[in-house]
């Protein structure tokens, strides 16, 4: 019983030096854990600025989208009364001569 006992006990003690030389090891992978997770929360914090200014953006040029058209269509407009100006114009020359 005693052989056993102290056969337990040298197991323990083992089992103890084991963990001690394991735990640098661990308290290093801790570290990294630690860091991939503040770098990981880092790009989110960038994912959803990246979003927000997308959006923003976005609605900049469905802004500048409408106004482009509303000036294209009063060009439009403006062309065909200069047309129809200079078409009125020839006539009244072309009578006149």
């Amino acid at each position: 019983m005693a052989d056993e006992s102290i056969n337990g006990l040298l197991n323990y003690t083992g089992l103890i030096e084991a963990t001690a030389q394991t735990i640098p090891g661990l308290s290093t992978l801790v570290k990294i854990g630690q860091i991939a997770g503040i770098l990981f929360i880092v790009y989110l914090v960038f994912l959803m600025l990246k979003y927000f200014l997308t959006i923003r953006q976005a609605r900049n040029l469905s802004s500048i989208a409408k106004n482009v058209q509303q000036i294209n269509e009063k060009l439009e407009k403006l062309i065909e009364k200069d047309k129809i100006d200079r078409n009125h114009k020839k006539s009244k020359d072309g009578k006149k001569k």
